[in-house]
């Protein structure tokens, strides 16, 4: 019996570690990230984001049958990967991370090329592998949004057009723009329109600038869509805030930073025969990146956005202007929109803004900020997302036909009973949270029936929509896609972002719909979206933002998320000096916690200390070593099975359970 307890408490935190709660980036479907994957919403998530408790639940004595054993071609192989992964010789009583990955880890050091390597990092491959196979087939389909798949995949590999073409294509971007300062001497001032140049950036390139803009659902009303107003991200990345401000963290990725902003500009003088002794560049490099960090420090930190009802401000188009009167907000709107929907937006136009003083921050920095500095960085994030274009182009296949490479996929690696057995796994767990629900000691019996009828309401999109499987459908959705095997990848990639906004814009005509995958299906991971799965606690059971607690089993709520975040605040990042932000990581914390209760999963991965140190304040997940352990010394029966002593790492005399 302890050898099958065992093995189940391996095997469960492998989905633990991938169910999500509360967040607001990498699981959690951020409107702007247009990522979603064979699960648009993780299973037993719906309300895992709601509970903890802490203090340690009494075991049970009754006697449990003996398990039935699995002995199938796939539990043997399981049962050997686990077996292969151990390292018996730690005390799995004070670290069991270590005793269930040590042999995995030991046997699988990270490649040169990559931070991070896990067991995802073998699936993820795998998935690559497949759709390449299948991208690169000489076949005709029926469909013509496959066919231009196929045609993007080609082209996009086609290194000798790369080469050939240079940097020419980006230099006419750079003419799009009005050219690039930094670049050109002669540059007229007087020209500068801030948001003329910003709409370009925005409607031809995807390129943010000072704020973000995008069309989601209302969050009180998810009926509807509406237009979104945010703080901006910064060039390196969403919650890459730190890298600017933490001198003495990040001094080192800032060097690499400026190299690189360096590297790329001198490529552009060399094409441009710009002699760099007589240039002004490394001056115009360094104001850029001085405006930055003046823009990091106005930026609100992530784990200060977790309260969805602070960021719920609606407003109208008028309003902006007193916010931020730097910019024509009105003709803004207008040059993003497409053609037919100009007139849809005026002053009166209904949005949401999300960080109302960050705008009046960030417009008292663009009036005391120099005009030619500004054009830099706006130009700046144009040639950033322009590059990408270039070393990221078999992704970004995924991402601009996301269902047709995914129906590619999807034809050719699932079958729809693959599909069945998922849908069959969440209703029991579901079934299972329901039972935690009814029988935990701290909701009051109004929020612990809302709680099931919200479990009950959670809307599951698992595998790959039904829409990869109906040809006309799917060429209906890229109908006014036009990719041409005359086309060079820049100017495909261009088409393609551009047609993307349009599609974004005019989501505005219809109604939000909850069962949309955003991409493809050929994507490894767990995404949710509160709005769509009506996962997270604050948001009901139609996914709107709404307070359905008492006032009692909300106070006792926060004072379980409290010890949460205390403990994992306590955890030194492995491999740095660094602690756990437990306020950041909370909700994939307490998801994790909660997740162990009812779903089975193994987890094994390692972190170089560059990676360790990115994810110590930009992810909202804490390291896999205490995605393990963290839950495994809060869990009562994981003591009991392994007989650990009581103070031992693992057996701890306090704890913070979920359910």
């Amino acid at each position: 019996m302890a050898v099958i307890m065992f093995l189940i408490l391996l095997t469960v935190v492998l989905l633990a570690v991938i169910l999500n709660m509360d967040s607001r980036q990498v699981d959690r479907l951020h409107p702007t990230q247009k990522e979603v994957t064979g699960w648009n919403g993780s299973t037993s998530d719906s309300v895992s984001s709601t509970i903890t408790t802490t203090s340690p639940r009494t075991p049970s004595t009754t006697p449990k049958p003996e398990p039935a054993v699995c002995t199938t071609t796939g539990c043997v192989r399981a049962a050997n990967n686990i077996i292969n992964a151990l390292n018996t010789s730690v005390n799995p009583c004070e670290d069991f991370y270590e005793f269930a990955c040590g042999s995995w880890n030991e046997e699988h050091p990270i490649p040169d090329d990559m931070s991070a390597f896990g067991t995802f990092s073998f699936v993820r491959e795998q998935v690559r592998q497949q759709l390449r196979v299948l991208l690169e087939q000489e076949v005709t389909s029926q469909s013509t949004s496959i066919n231009m798949a196929r045609i993007a995949y080609k082209t996009c590999m086609n290194k000798t057009q790369l080469e050939e073409l240079g940097t020419s294509l980006l230099f006419e971007t750079l003419s799009d723009l009005g050219y690039w300062p930094l670049l050109q001497s002669t540059w007229q001032r007087e020209k500068f329109d801030l948001t003329d140049l910003m709409g370009i950036a925005r409607r031809d390139y995807g390129a943010e600038s000072f704020f973000q803009i995008y069309i989601y659902a209302d969050a009180k009303n998810t009926s509807r869509n509406t237009l979104f107003v945010d703080q901006t991200s910064l060039s390196l990345g969403r919650g890459a805030r730190d890298y600017y401000l933490n001198t003495t963290m990040f001094a080192n990725h800032m060097i690499a930073y400026r190299k690189y902003f360096h590297e790329i500009v001198k490529i552009l003088q060399e094409d441009a025969n710009i002699d760099p002794n007589n240039s002004t560049a490394e001056a115009s490099i360094d104001a850029v990146i001085a405006f930055e960090k003046k823009l990091a420090e106005i930026v609100v930190p992530e784990d200060e956005r977790r309260n969805s009802t602070r960021l719920y401000n609606k407003r109208v188009i008028g309003d902006l202007y007193e916010y931020m009167d730097d910019v024509d907000w009105v003709a803004y709107f207008r040059r993003v929109a497409p053609a037919e929907m100009v007139d849809m937006f005026n002053n009166d136009t209904e949005i949401i803004v999300a960080e109302i003083d960050f705008l009046r921050k960030t417009s008292a920095l663009i009036k005391e900020t120099d005009t030619e500095i500004l054009v830099n960085y706006i130009v700046w994030r144009v040639v950033q997302a322009s590059v990408r274009l270039l070393d990221e182009r078999f992704e970004n296949i995924k991402q601009v036909l996301p269902l047709a490479a995914g129906a590619v996929y999807v034809q050719a690696h699932f079958n729809s009973e693959d599909k069945r057995e998922a849908l069959e796994m969440i209703e029991k767990l579901r079934e299972a949270f329901s039972d935690l629900v009814t029988h935990n000691d701290w909701m009051d019996e109004s929020t612990k029936n809302t709680a099931i009828e919200k479990a009950n309401s959670m809307i599951n999109n698992i595998g790959y929509p039904n829409i990869t499987n109906d040809i006309a459908k799917l060429d209906e959705q890229y109908k006014e896609l036009v990719i041409l095997p005359t086309d060079t990848y820049y100017s495909l990639m261009k088409k393609a972002v551009v047609w993307m906004q349009k599609k974004e814009f005019r989501k505005l005509l219809k109604p939000f719909d909850r069962h949309e995958f955003d991409v493809s299906p050929a994507v490894v991971n767990a995404f949710y979206s509160p709005e769509k799965n009506a996962i997270s606690s604050q948001y009901d059971k139609d996914g709107n933002l709404h307070n359905w607690w008492s006032g009692r089993s909300l106070e006792a709520f926060d004072e379980r998320r409290r010890c949460i975040v205390e403990q994992y605040g306590n955890y030194t990042v492995p491999k740095t000096t660094y602690k756990v932000n437990g306020k950041l990581t909370q909700g994939e914390n307490i998801a994790d916690n909660g997740g162990v209760k009812e779903a089975l999963k193994f987890w094994c991965g390692q972190k170089k200390e560059a990676a360790a140190m990115q994810q110590v304040t930009t992810d909202e997940h804490s390291p896999e070593v205490f995605r393990v352990t963290g839950v495994l010394s809060n869990l009562q029966e994981f003591a009991d099975a392994f007989s650990c002593p009581p103070g031992s790492a693992l057996n701890p005399k306090h704890r913070c359970v979920v359910w």
